[in-house]
């Protein structure tokens, strides 16, 4: 059975003295050692959330783009159901949270950030703000500050501005 997904085309903008995106997501490879996997949680809005896995890929190009993969903790989850049985709660360790996956692409040579849509996962503006708080925690400054914006083709713009006259 196929899944549809939903995919959100956007552009990484980075403020004057921020880190280029590309350095910040290398030296957090470098830096995920056992003693500092703590470093990888943040709380951003309401929930924590982690980049959990980066994967530089190099595409036949020869440009590289990074595979990423966020999770956010979820403090409710959702529960075991069967055909005509009233549903159960999952059991987990005391220790243990359930969390919600959000995955994406990010092209250094375009700007391209690719993320794949999920309602219960974390947004474009999360990242953002999880970008710029790992970057300034990595470099030890506090200047990065890193804008994932949607991507719009011409037309879609040209029906915004018709709709605003």
């Amino acid at each position: 059975m196929a899944v549809k997904k939903h995919i959100n085309v956007n552009q990484v903008d980075i403020s004057e003295r921020t880190h280029p995106l590309q350095e910040v997501l290398d030296k957090y490879n470098e830096n995920l050692t056992p003693e500092l996997l703590h470093m990888r949680w943040h709380s951003i809005g309401y929930a924590p959330i982690l980049l959990e896995v980066v994967i530089p890929a190099t595409l036949p190009s020869g440009d590289t783009v990074y595979l990423m993969n966020f999770i956010r903790r979820r403090d409710i989850g959702p529960v075991q159901i069967k055909k005509n049985e009233l549903s159960t709660g999952v059991e987990l360790d005391d220790d243990t949270n359930l969390g919600e996956t959000t995955s994406a692409l990010y092209c250094p040579k375009s700007g391209a950030f690719l993320m794949i849509y999920n309602h219960e996962g974390i947004k474009e503006n999360a990242m953002s703000d999880y970008f710029s708080r790992i970057a300034d925690t990595l470099f030890q400054e506090t200047s990065n500050r890193y804008e994932i914006s949607p991507v719009f083709e011409s037309d879609v713009i040209k029906k915004i501005e018709k709709s605003n006259k």
